[in-house]
């Protein structure tokens, strides 16, 4: 993949991923979800065997399908592996920050928008 489609890739995976927060915010649970989270799983197997391609790294198949199932713990993984510790743990880190922005901030926007204060509310 050229820099460009990269670029495109892993935005319409951080819109997805916004996408994601927002429906947990105001639906329930459903067949929705369950398709949302297997296109997300999926995109981050592919940009990390993309990744590995364009670095030139080989990555086994069975980290593939460790991504696929385990991607918020084993893309970080796959950071440190492939850039080596220091660089690898700083992408790490700027991964799950942006994992956790791109779900949280449009989650809890929603459900203020939705719920209004008592969205913050406990028991």
């Amino acid at each position: 993949m050229g820099r460009r489609t990269t670029l495109i890739s892993l935005g319409c995976l951080g819109v997805l991923l916004a996408l994601m927060g927002v429906r947990s915010a105001i639906a329930e649970s459903g067949r929705t979800d369950v398709l949302l989270s297997f296109v997300l799983c999926s995109g981050m197997a592919v940009a990390c065997i993309y990744d590995a391609r364009r670095i030139g790294k080989v990555m086994p198949g069975a980290a593939s399908a460790a991504v696929f199932i385990t991607w918020p713990v084993a893309v970080p993984i796959y950071l440190v592996w492939s850039r080596g510790w220091k660089r690898g743990i700083l992408a790490a880190l700027v991964f799950v920050g942006s994992i956790m922005l791109l779900y949280l901030v449009p989650f809890c926007i929603a459900g203020y928008a939705v719920w209004g204060a008592a969205f913050f509310k406990t028991g």
